[in-house]
């Protein structure tokens, strides 16, 4: 019986670790879509990071357009130039919607960043180059 009783503690150990060590993502209730030039997700609660990439040259613009609903906690989203450089961010606590036009000063893959931080909502980001 004790024996039994060991078996099922390391297993939880086991467990637990693997989540922890997991990438510390989290989604409940999380229903959600990736295509070409859009990413959407309705959740209840949600912590992590989804990144979508779009290959621009110097000079061409990212049509971005999001709709975003937040109930708790925080959604935060930025767009990045190869380099790193930081284009655009907006970090939500409520809700917003708008249509951006963003110029690319580098040639190559952008990268559009949505991070969740215990957040509760929707959010409907599109892409494309202009």
């Amino acid at each position: 019986m004790r024996r039994k009783g060991l078996l099922i503690l390391a297993l939880l150990w086991v467990t637990v670790a693997t989540v922890l060590l997991a990438g510390c993502s989290l989604r409940i209730g999380f229903v959600g879509s990736d295509s070409i030039g859009r990413t959407n997700a309705k959740f209840d609660t949600y912590v992590g990071t989804k990144q979508q990439s779009i290959s621009l040259e110097q000079g061409q613009s990212l049509q971005l357009e999001y709709d975003v609903k937040v109930s708790k906690g925080s959604l935060h989203i930025s767009v990045n130039q190869p380099d790193g450089t930081l284009m655009w961010e907006e970090l939500f606590t409520e809700g917003g919607k708008a249509t951006l036009n963003l110029p690319a000063t580098q040639s190559g893959a952008h990268r559009i960043t949505i991070k969740a931080d215990k957040a509760g909502g929707s959010f409907d980001v599109k892409w494309r180059k202009d």
